[in-house]
């Protein structure tokens, strides 16, 4: 298998994961007469249901055989979770996490799962918005997600004191809504594709 083409999802299985969810939500919500759909629509949050229908798209196999590569190369012992299967890392991120795993520093959070960029803004209000639409719900969902997910859901793994130098909530306003990297690049923080996939090789 080739690194290069190991991330963070699969990208069809989030698809069609997601695809299913909106659907039925917002078919129910179509058909609702209620003053109080939208109320109803909005007790619901999907910034979470984003995440972990990536993480459940996670290859099975793949998953495997990094936790083992993990535990033989770099003797790591303790809980190993989705915050190996990210993307990247930035370079701070994988010197500690080679000698620490994913352990705490004194007693607090040393290491931070991070969406490169924010899902709320670009994956999760353009569908919603989307969804809400009658006439574009069922003929242009499932592309649209596919399209978003393809090209902006990529995680990284990085230190907290790097997370509060990231430009919150939003990219910057240059933005060429291509280079992924434009958040990491304006907080000086230095991204390596995930050495834990290359090592799959």
């Amino acid at each position: 298998m080739k690194s290069e083409f190991i991330r963070s999802i699969d990208v069809d299985k989030m698809t069609e994961l997601l695809y299913c969810h909106y659907k039925a939500r917002y078919s129910l919500y179509h058909e609702m007469e209620s003053e109080l759909r939208d109320e109803w629509i909005n007790l619901y949050n999907d910034h979470s249901f984003i995440s972990e229908a990536g993480i459940k798209s996670f290859d099975k196999n793949i998953r495997k055989k990094l936790r083992k590569s993990i535990r033989e190369k770099y003797k790591i012992k303790g809980k190993l979770d989705h915050r190996v299967e990210v993307d990247f890392f930035s370079e701070k991120a994988w010197e500690y996490f080679k000698e620490n795993g994913l352990k705490v520093q004194d007693g607090k959070l040393f290491l931070r799962y991070e969406h490169i960029i924010p899902k709320k803004r670009y994956i999760q209000k353009p569908i919603e918005v989307l969804a809400k639409n009658p006439s574009e719900f069922t003929s242009k969902l499932k592309d649209e997600l596919k399209k978003r997910i393809k090209e902006y859901y990529y995680v990284a793994l990085i230190t907290i004191s790097e997370d509060k130098e990231l430009l919150k909530n939003g990219m910057p306003e240059d933005w060429d809504e291509k280079n992924i990297f434009a958040r990491y690049e304006k907080a000086g923080i230095k991204l390596i594709r995930n050495p834990l996939f290359e090592e799959l090789n």
